[in-house]
């Protein structure tokens, strides 16, 4: 039995040529493909509540809940090229007049736009594929 937060000493295998899964000391699990090459597994952390802007995305959020009803909110997304692989979601908890806008880093795209608009009590989910944000729900 492996606990979240131990580093395994011999990691799960998913069987020959098929990767691996494993947590380590940071308490975060990863993908090991039959390459070598390693992968954060999506994570679903802390549900964290922004009513504040600019709000700057660390990649340890499981979901960010935008209540904008005070004044417009912008969320700053990581840089794609240090963003944690796994999913970004982004929920709208009001319905007001003001605007939750998430900003990608410097001139990185959300689906070939600048940035990306919640409508009232909107959500967004977002995955870097490595070229550009992508809306993936």
């Amino acid at each position: 039995m492996i606990t979240l937060g131990q580093e395994a000493s011999t990691p799960v295998s998913a069987g020959a040529g098929k990767g691996r899964v494993y947590p380590k000391s940071d308490g975060l699990f990863y993908y090991q493909d039959e390459n070598g090459v390693e992968y954060l597994v999506d994570i679903i952390g802390a549900t964290v509540s922004v009513t504040t802007t600019p709000y700057a995305v660390t990649g340890t959020e499981g979901t960010i809940e935008v209540d904008c009803t005070a004044a417009s909110i912008v969320v700053n997304l990581p840089a794609g090229a240090s963003a944690r692989a796994g999913l970004y979601r982004f929920k709208r908890k009001d319905s007001s007049a003001n605007t939750v806008t998430l900003t990608p880093s410097g001139a990185e795209t959300i689906d070939g736009n600048a940035n990306l608009s919640l409508s009232a009590n909107g959500f967004a989910v977002l995955q870097w594929n490595g070229t550009e944000w992508s809306q993936v729900g």
